[in-house]
């Protein structure tokens, strides 16, 4: 299989991306650990000795309260990590252009994204997907810091997170050496596009193998974590409403240029989770919500079929 006939690499500015990078810095807020301090005296009486309290309250900015940690917990500031990032995407001489990364702030302010096209696959048909390198962190020990993939299907415009290799290209979680450990993933970047290529690999096998009617119902249960054993036909009134919803998708999906492939199969999944599900609508749903989880499993369960 020569994959360089559906992997095409997104060309790159260099000039107008470093102009770029430093606006999106501007835009970036500044995070401040906040000491905690002793609570008022008057609520102890009876004179106890307070102790000084082993916390801190975390803010951005703008005074927008994230969250609290311990008192030794040091934040990560987001221009480092957009510093970090550009300094490794370039070291691991990624194609991409940096002029069209961007950020998102999600989740309250808490949990960061920022991420950049490196390549597009194009299958027969022009079925179009942009694939995205990102990293994403938290702030006040919220979530993990972790680099992985990100997928935008041009044709219905399906979002889909896709982890490299079975996992993220990297992760670590926010502990008190959470500032040294995140300067690890500048190693893996040098990884990234062996990953990207594997995964465009894996959706060419997607695109070239039939849909089964037994394969379709396998699917479909799984996704709703229905026994294999019971019908679909005798579900409880909710269920039986998203199983509709789900084989709606993947019906609209295999009528069009996916075909009735699994890879019809997997974006009529990535169709329910971005515009069908009940909280369905908004990338921060695909990105940090319950539709990334359910991705995650419909595009291993694809996998599993090949």
């Amino acid at each position: 299989m020569n994959i360089d006939n559906f992997l095409k690499n997104i060309e790159a500015d260099v000039n107008a991306g470093l102009d770029h990078i430093e606006e999106v810095k501007a835009l970036m807020p500044t995070i401040i650990d906040c000491p905690a301090c002793e609570p008022d005296i008057n609520l102890f009486p009876d004179g106890t000795a307070l102790e000084s309290p082993r916390a801190q309250l975390i803010y951005n900015s703008k005074g927008e309260f994230l969250g609290a940690t311990g008192n030794r917990y040091e934040s990560t500031q987001p221009k480092d990590l957009l510093d970090a990032f550009v300094k490794g995407f370039s070291e691991a001489g990624l194609p991409g252009d940096l002029s069209k990364l961007d950020y998102l702030l999600i989740r309250d302010g808490r949990m960061m994204l920022i991420r950049i096209p490196v390549a597009e696959f194009v299958l027969p048909g022009g079925d179009t997907t942009i694939i995205y390198l990102t990293i994403e962190t938290g702030f006040a020990g919220y979530c993990s810091t972790r680099v992985s993939l990100y997928t935008y299907r041009l044709v219905c415009k399906n979002g889909m997170v896709v982890k490299g290799k079975g996992r993220d290209l990297f992760s670590a979680k926010h502990t008190e050496r959470m500032n040294l450990q995140a300067i690890e993933w500048l190693n893996v970047l040098g990884g990234a596009y062996e990953s990207i290529v594997a995964n465009a690999e894996a959706w060419v096998k997607l695109k070239e193998t039939p849909l089964t009617k037994q394969r379709r119902t396998s699917f479909v249960k799984n996704f709703f974590n229905i026994d294999q054993n019971q019908s679909l036909s005798d579900l409880p009134t909710r269920t039986q409403n998203r199983v509709d919803a789900l084989q709606a998708a993947i019906s609209e999906e295999i009528e069009g240029p996916a075909e009735s492939t699994l890879w019809g199969l997997l974006q009529g999944a990535t169709r329910y989770t971005n515009h069908y599900a009940e909280r369905s609508g908004s990338e921060e749903y695909i990105i940090a919500m319950s539709g990334r989880r359910a991705n995650d499993r419909a595009y291993a369960d694809v996998l599993s079929l090949v």
